[in-house]
């Protein structure tokens, strides 16, 4: 009975020492050094290996092993590829924005009653007339915009 528990114990605390991570480093076009977890497309990087759960200022900095060279050809002065989670994060972001300026467009068209917004010194405001019909406008707008 105490031979898996010793076993799984001394399995636990050596598989902290086992874990590391790569890091790529790389200087964009405005010859900033951006450090990630994943290499950017078509560009020459820095491999480090860094231990993971180390502490950041507690070891040397490893010196550079050569310096990064900057795109040559179309992609030079291109914004970088974007990754996957950063994409995924965009369009969560763009669709949330899309509901919600859709809803809005739905509640100035439908309603037949006054809706109430706030002015500069946080007053409620019946919207009506001209200025009802602006924020539709804006409504319409923002749909288009978000929900290409």
């Amino acid at each position: 009975m105490r031979t898996p528990t010793l076993i799984s114990l001394a399995t636990l605390l050596v598989l902290p020492l086992a874990a590391s991570a790569q890091i790529y480093s790389w200087k964009d076009a405005s010859g900033k050094t951006i450090y990630s977890d994943k290499p950017p497309l078509e560009k020459k990087v820095q491999t480090r290996e860094v231990a993971v759960g180390s502490k950041g200022g507690s070891e040397p900095a490893a010196p550079a092993t050569a310096p990064a060279k900057p795109a040559e050809g179309p992609a030079n002065g291109a914004p970088p590829a974007k990754s996957e989670a950063q994409l995924k994060a965009e369009n969560e972001a763009r669709q949330k924005l899309c509901d919600n300026a859709r809803m809005r467009l739905i509640q100035l068209e439908s309603t037949d009653k006054t809706l109430v917004t706030k002015d500069e010194k946080g007053q409620p405001v019946p919207l009506v007339g001209e200025a009802r019909k602006t924020q539709t406008d804006n409504a319409r707008k923002d749909v288009e915009q978000w929900c290409k």
